[in-house]
């Protein structure tokens, strides 16, 4: 089967909109095209050179244009087609277009389709040096989500900008007065943090890092617990636990029955009824989704709460845990992950929600007398410190016997959450609650 890679109608739009521009240089500002665009390089050459005669405040006809672009290409170059380039510049067909906005949509929309039929041109070469299945599909979403199209124009100016903040202020600390939650972000529900924080923001990657136990998922929970009762969506991608666990977790912190309990079981008298009530209390809470898909790239994630952000009206994306996510394939790990944070920085960015990313610390704090983590304890921390806004660190001196400065053990229930990086703020240290039995952090 044959593949036009253009048609005669987007070879016209493009003739017709450098005839455009020859004509009003002005306005070529207005139609987002850059020489890219443009499939005939003679025609790309061409926008090039009338934008730079514009800036230069030159004469622009196509005699000119053509004379510049002969002037600055080699002497090889100009014994191959300079000719053929004058006359295509001066011939009767390269005329104005009637509908320029029409036309420069033409012109995009065929760019985008020709990145398309090469990034699957691309698909097919590893196809045929042996890539298969899983990795197959992994490379060609990674082609694709690189081709990027016109986004929406989102720039403002300042003084509509600093109104709306203001009004948000406002209405933040009228809040705060009447004793309401009073934050600029996603309330944690855990008052000490939100102090430090104010809220998960918006807009940035959030990441939590601990070594295993030490309570990430059950931080994630209550996050996300305390976002659904203020009625704000929360998408959840549980990759480490299955719906199962992930249920009888939200179940226990919900009913304060021990989870071990409900894995096991082993129910109580009394139990049942307070079963009941949390998922009476659960099944209230809207805008609450959960993925336990395992093995998913960073591309389908971002897709998946796409496709579901008007409808659940999402304000928070959890990652349980981001090390779990697929890079692209044949790439190294600390590469992959990069990629990884760059694609949910850039969504978290681009859709103006927040994202808590779940990370898992190496063993180094552990071979330290002071196991409190720090950033270098990330694994492949360089991609995951670098491309999040902030970094939160859970550590619970409990699990290391760890006493106090008066030699008293430290409590079971202690859990310091200590924010080693905060670019929109301060840094420190909130202790909040940690239980244990219903994972439950207050």
């Amino acid at each position: 089967m044959k593949v036009t890679i253009q048609t005669e109608a987007e070879k016209q739009a493009e003739i017709a909109m450098v005839g455009y521009a020859i004509q009003r240089p002005d306005r070529m500002d207005d139609f987002g095209l850059e020489s890219w665009h443009f499939a005939d390089d003679r025609l790309a050459r061409a926008w090039e050179t009338i934008v730079a005669l514009r800036n230069e405040g030159k004469p622009i006809d196509p005699v000119t244009v053509a004379d510049r672009i002969a002037g600055e290409r080699s002497a090889e170059l100009k014994t191959q087609g300079d000719a053929s380039l004058v006359a295509h510049l001066t011939s009767a067909d390269l005329q104005a277009a009637v509908f320029p906005e029409a036309y420069a949509d033409i012109v995009r929309e065929s760019w985008a389709t020709r990145q398309v039929l090469f990034a699957c041109s691309e698909v097919m070469g590893e196809r045929q040096r042996g890539l298969e299945g899983a990795d197959l599909l992994s490379f060609a979403l990674e082609k694709l989500a690189a081709i990027h199209v016109e986004q929406e124009e989102r720039a403002h100016g300042i003084n509509d900008l600093v109104k709306a903040r203001f009004r948000q202020l406002s209405a933040l600390a009228e809040a705060k007065a009447r004793g309401e939650v009073g934050v600029t972000g996603i309330p944690t529900g855990i008052a000490a943090l939100d102090t430090l924080l104010g809220g998960l923001q918006r807009g940035i990657c959030t990441v939590v890092a601990a070594r295993p136990g030490m309570g990430k998922s059950a931080f994630g929970m209550t996050v996300t617990a305390n976002a659904s009762r203020l009625g704000l969506g929360v998408h959840v991608f549980s990759m480490e636990d299955p719906r199962e666990s992930y249920v009888d977790r939200a179940l226990s912190r919900e009913s304060l029955v021990p989870a071990e309990k409900l894995r096991t079981c082993e129910l109580q008298a009394g139990h049942l009824g307070q079963i009941a009530q949390a998922a009476n209390a659960l099944s209230q809470a809207g805008c609450w989704l959960v993925d336990d898909r395992g093995g998913i790239t960073a591309e389908e994630l971002v897709r998946s709460v796409r496709r579901s952000l008007k409808a659940n009206k999402t304000q928070l994306v959890v990652v349980d845990y981001v090390q779990l996510l697929k890079g692209p394939p044949r790439v190294e790990r600390t590469e992959a992950l990069t990629h990884v944070m760059d694609v949910l920085a850039n969504a978290a960015l681009q859709d103006r929600i927040a994202y808590l990313v779940l990370a898992q610390l190496n063993r180094e704090c552990e071979k330290r007398d002071n196991k409190r983590p720090i950033l270098s304890d990330l694994k492949q921390s360089g991609a995951i410190e670098e491309r999040s806004k902030c970094v939160l660190m859970l550590y619970r001196p409990a699990v290391y016997r760890e006493k106090d400065k008066q030699g008293n053990p430290y409590p079971e229930e202690r859990l310091e959450i200590i924010v080693r990086k905060n670019n929109q703020g301060q840094t420190g240290r909130a202790i909040a609650d940690w239980h244990g039995p219903t994972t439950r952090v207050s």
